[in-house]
């Protein structure tokens, strides 16, 4: 059967943004309290890495999630040991401006940098490990009060968002209908995928089912008439950024305003 084309996109990013990474500690995940004395290498307090899963935010187990929360001023060195994997490693922070100090396992200082965004969730600071080993993070405040603060070393921690396409009036005339979502020219974040897509505006009478497909990943999603979403995304690695192509099937002559949602889980890394 001919497929006929939307003449008409719309579309429109309605932000949502949960920050998974620093959120309230769920059943997996772990957010421990810095312990004094730890104001030297010779006294830092041994953490865990980071590793929470892009499935671990979207379920809200965190599973992997390891954050520290501390206090510290610009008398008040916080100290941190960590073994660390080869390879891209992060130290994502939140809380109040600070900055940070990393030291391989000689006490060599090879990265540092400032966090300075409070109020605007978290940032990450991306660093590179040349062998696996123990590392030391020192956390130290900018000014004489003290002031709180959360940090995460090794990999990324994750956040969701969504984006919803509003394609206008189509009408079945015998034909399937179809259109394609170039979203290669829209900003997603790096390494965003989906974990659910749902469809408004069509009714269960008025389409036999939907595809999707997603053109970097060639996966292909069907949807029935009377279920029009689908969950359990993020173990298919779906990029964002993608060409999403979208056929309703024919069931009778009709009108439909579909509006597809989008919602994506990334790693925040910067």
């Amino acid at each position: 059967m001919a497929m006929k084309r939307f003449t008409k996109l719309l579309v429109t990013c309605f932000v949502a943004l949960l920050l998974c990474g620093f959120g309230g500690v769920t059943a997996n995940a772990q957010t421990i309290n810095e312990s004094e004395p730890n104001d030297s290498k010779e006294t830092a307090q041994t953490i865990s890495a980071n590793r929470e899963t892009a499935a671990g935010c979207v379920s809200g187990s965190h599973t992997g999630q390891y954050v520290v929360e501390g206090t510290t001023s610009i008398n008040d060195s916080d100290w941190y040991r960590v073994y660390l994997s080869a390879g891209t490693q992060y130290v994502t922070c939140n809380g109040s401006a600070f900055e940070f100090y990393i030291y391989n396992a000689d006490g060599r200082l090879f990265d540092n940098a400032t966090y300075n965004k409070p109020g605007f969730g978290a940032s990450a600071y991306e660093f590179t490990v040349s062998s696996a080993g123990y590392y030391y993070v020192e956390v130290i405040g900018l000014s004489s009060s003290s002031v709180s603060y959360k940090i995460a070393v090794g990999g990324p921690t994750y956040t969701l968002d969504d984006y919803t396409v509003s394609l206008g009036k189509a009408t079945f005339d015998y034909e399937d209908l179809y259109a394609e979502l170039p979203f290669e020219n829209f900003s997603f974040p790096d390494d965003a995928i989906a974990y659910t897509i749902s469809i408004n505006g069509v009714s269960s009478s008025s389409t036999n089912g939907v595809t999707i497909t997603n053109s970097r990943s060639s996966s292909k999603i069907s949807m029935s008439a009377s279920n029009l979403a689908k969950t359990g995304l993020v173990y298919s690695n779906m990029p964002m950024c993608a060409t999403w192509e979208v056929t309703f099937k024919y069931k009778k002559s009709t009108t439909i305003s579909p509006r597809i949602t989008f919602y994506y889980v990334y790693p925040i890394t910067f």
